[in-house]
């Protein structure tokens, strides 16, 4: 074939360098090394300036463990082509034939000039691991797309194909992975725990400003915003109003209710079609999420609201609304068990509006019974008592629940 193309083609084409080459080195499988140098005079005859002839030539003297005539044909092809493609050409020629001290000093070479070209922090990390250089296996290991891990190094550590002077090096990389592992995980926690720092002191902010800027619009929004499966307290809205209500004439506390039952509902509808058009896989799914997480939504939350829901029927969206960790999940199940919007809007406007009227009264009481002289004051206040509040309605209803059941027993028997 090569015949032919000297005879058809042009004797000087660069095509014909790479056929010389590529036979050449194909040759040197077989061993047949004499004739493989020769094609290699052939393109020197070609072009005595073509970097690829002295790369081939470098990989038959390596074929031939000649390593200092090696040596001097990839200096020859560097210093014709002094570019990184020929550094990790040569690089890699070296790793494959298992000269790797001198494969790690062209793998260097090709890191000084582009850390990021191909596979070179790869080869670098895997080569200092085999010569025992751990700091500098760390070194470029943390920059490998595909870094080895700690399990890797413990399969290599279990493999009886290691060899054993290879072991002490093996361990004493397996415990500092160990080490840098649970510091990674330490130093995970501590950016969680300063997000959600971060996150209170923008709930902060946001609970200032609207307790600042009280108004008929803010009433509705915020409650909208807390009836959904968005985390925002009631206290800080209701109560607060109620008390500007009475401390000044820019709101009436009946009014504030009203608005308050109008939010409220808003958002338990927003909850309601999310269930209903998304379905149980995915509301469980975002329940388990981040997201379901930082809205403090969980599934054994959402769990227990249809628990609740399926034990007490319709009317648990009126005795839900009233029930504090319900509240604001009870439209879920509704909505999962497609509920009718009639009786579960009713249901979810007579909670709401009782809710949002025990929530006013408290803000009244605390205008006429304390000195608090603002909306933050009456918060702090609010949220305590509201708790207590929230109690005792479970209290009522689970008497309520009881005395109900007792009845229909009661009516069956007879």
């Amino acid at each position: 074939m090569i015949e032919r193309f000297e005879e058809d083609g042009d004797k000087q084409s660069i095509l014909l360098i790479d056929t010389y080459t590529s036979k050449a080195f194909a040759l040197s499988h077989l061993e047949r090394y004499k004739e493989a140098h020769e094609l290699c005079e052939k393109a020197k005859e070609i072009n005595p300036n073509e970097g690829l002839i002295y790369l081939t030539e470098g990989k038959l003297y390596l074929a031939e463990e000649l390593e200092d005539e090696a040596a001097i044909s990839f200096e020859k092809a560097i210093e014709i082509n002094p570019n990184i493609e020929m550094w990790y050409m040569i690089a890699s020629a070296y790793s494959e034939s298992d000269y790797l001290i001198e494969a790690k000093e062209y793998f260097e070479k090709v890191y000084q000039i582009n850390p990021k070209y191909e596979d070179v922090t790869e080869k670098l990390s895997v080569l200092c691991l085999m010569h025992g250089e751990i700091d500098n296996f760390f070194k470029y290991n943390k920059e490998c797309e595909h870094p080895l891990e700690e399990d890797m190094i413990l399969d290599l550590l279990n493999s009886p194909e290691h060899r054993e002077e290879d072991e002490r090096t093996l361990k004493e990389v397996w415990e500092r992975m160990k080490k840098e592992n649970k510091k990674k995980q330490k130093e995970k926690i501590n950016q969680f725990i300063n997000s959600i720092l971060k996150n209170m002191e923008s709930v902060a902010e946001l609970l200032k400003w609207v307790l600042e800027n009280l108004n008929y619009w803010v009433v509705t929004i915020f409650m909208a915003i807390e009836s959904s499966f968005i985390p925002f307290p009631s206290e800080a809205v209701v109560p607060p109003a109620a008390w500007k209500a009475m401390a000044d004439d820019s709101m009436n506390i009946f009014l504030v209710v009203l608005f308050a039952t109008i939010g409220a509902d808003i958002g338990a509808l927003v909850n309601y079609y999310l269930a209903r058009w998304l379905g149980r896989p995915i509301i469980y799914k975002f329940a388990n999420s981040r997201l379901g997480h930082m809205c403090l939504i969980d599934e054994e939350k959402i769990h227990h609201a249809e628990e609740y829901f399926r034990k007490h029927g319709a009317a648990s969206t009126f005795f839900g609304r009233l029930i504090p960790a319900v509240r604001q999940l009870i439209s879920i199940p509704a909505g999962l068990a497609g509920m009718k919007i009639g009786p579960f809007l009713l249901y979810t406007t007579l909670g709401a509006a009782i809710w949002n009227s025990i929530l006013a009264l408290l803000g009244y009481l605390i205008y006429r019974f304390t000195d608090l002289k603002t909306t933050n004051d009456v918060y702090v206040m609010a949220t305590e008592y509201s708790h207590e509040i929230g109690y005792v309605i479970i209290a009522v209803v689970v008497i309520v629940i009881v005395f109900l059941a007792y009845k229909g027993l009661k009516k069956e028997n007879k």
